[in-house]
C-alpha cells in the first residue's frame, strides 16, 4: 500500500509542485469549479445518494508530522462511465506522476445513481488489485511480481465503497450530529474471501468549528470502524453539504497516518 494513495502506507512520492497543483486549480475554477461547500440537493436513498454529490478536487497533505514531511496527493471525484454504465469515479494519484515510472492510482467507480460501488482497481509498482462488484460476489484478482490469482467474495445484500470510494459515498450522506449507519463493506487490505466483508459503524460524534486550509469551517467529527476493529478511521468533514472531508486520521494494526487538505475545489 502507498501512504500517497491510500492515506497509508508505503514509499510516496516526494513533491514540491505547489506551481502545478496551483495551475490544476485555476483550470478547474476557469471550468466552474469554485471552492466552497454549500447545501444542495435532496437525498436518493436512506444512506443519503448521489443527487447531493458534485464533482471535485482535492489537494492532500499525506502524513503531517512525519519528520520528512508530508506527501501530496491529488483526489479527484468526476462522472464518467463504465462501459455503458453512468458512474462517479474517485482517482487518487500523485501530484507529479513523472516521479513515478510506474502509472500509479487508485480508483473506485460508483453507480451514479445508487453510489453502489461497481470496481476497484489499484496500480502501483509490482502490484495490480481489482475488485468487481456483482449483486452475489465480488470478483479479486491480484497480480504482481510474484504471478496472479485470484478470489471471490460471496455478498447477500447491498455492500458501501470503501477506500476512495468512501470520500464520493459520506459525502452524499444526511449527516447531522448523533447520525449513525451500520452497513457492509468489502475490505481490500485484510482477509481473503468472506473473511474480507466487515459490519462497519459510521458515526457523527459531534459539530465543531475548525480552522483549515480553507480557514475557518463548520465541520462534523465522523468515525467509520468495522466491528472487528481492524481499522478505524476518523474524518473532519464539511458541515454544510456535499460533505467532503478536510481532514483524515486512519489507523490500521500499527500504522496511523494524518492527512490535511492543502486545497478544494467543488463543482456546480
Amino acid at each position: 500500500m502507498n501512504r500517497g494513495l491510500l492515506f497509508c502506507t508505503g514509499s510516496a512520492w516526494r513533491t514540491k509542485q505547489v506551481r502545478a497543483v496551483s495551475l490544476w486549480l485555476i483550470v478547474l475554477l476557469g471550468l466552474g469549479i469554485t471552492v466552497r461547500g454549500e447545501r444542495v440537493g435532496g437525498y436518493s436513498s436512506q444512506t443519503g445518494g448521489a443527487a447531493r454529490l458534485r464533482p471535485a478536487m482535492l489537494i492532500w497533505n499525506v502524513g503531517i508530522g512525519d519528520p520528512k514531511g508530508p506527501d501530496q496527493l491529488i483526489e479527484v471525484v468526476t462522472r464518467a462511465t463504465l462501459g455503458d454504465r453512468k458512474t462517479w469515479r474517485v482517482i487518487h494519484y500523485p501530484s507529479d506522476p513523472t516521479s513515478d515510472e510506474t502509472n500509479s492510482y487508485d480508483l473506485y467507480d460508483l453507480d451514479a445513481g445508487s453510489l453502489a460501488p461497481l470496481r476497484s482497481v489499484y496500480n502501483s509498482q509490482g502490484s495490480h488489485l481489482e475488485f468487481l462488484f456483482g449483486d452475489k460476489e465480488v470478483t479479486v484478482r491480484h497480480t504482481s511480481s510474484k504471478g496472479s490469482e485470484s478470489e471471490k467474495v460471496p455478498v447477500t445484500g447491498p455492500v458501501e465503497p470503501e477506500g476512495p470510494g468512501e470520500t464520493a459515498f459520506v459525502a452524499s450522506l444526511p449527516l447531522h450530529p448523533g447520525y449513525h449507519l451500520q452497513y457492509k463493506m468489502v475490505d481490500r487490505w485484510d482477509g481473503r474471501g468472506q473473511g474480507r466483508l466487515k459490519i462497519v459503524d459510521l458515526s457523527v460524534l459531534k459539530r465543531d468549528v475548525e480552522r483549515t486550509a480553507l480557514g475557518k469551517r463548520s465541520v462534523y467529527i465522523v468515525r467509520v470502524r468495522p466491528t472487528d476493529g481492524s481499522f478505524e478511521i476518523t474524518q473532519h468533514v464539511l458541515a454544510a453539504a456535499p460533505h467532503f472531508p478536510v481532514k483524515i486520521e486512519y489507523i490500521r494494526g500499527g500504522l496511523q497516518v494524518v492527512s490535511e487538505i492543502f486545497s478544494l475545489a467543488i463543482g456546480a
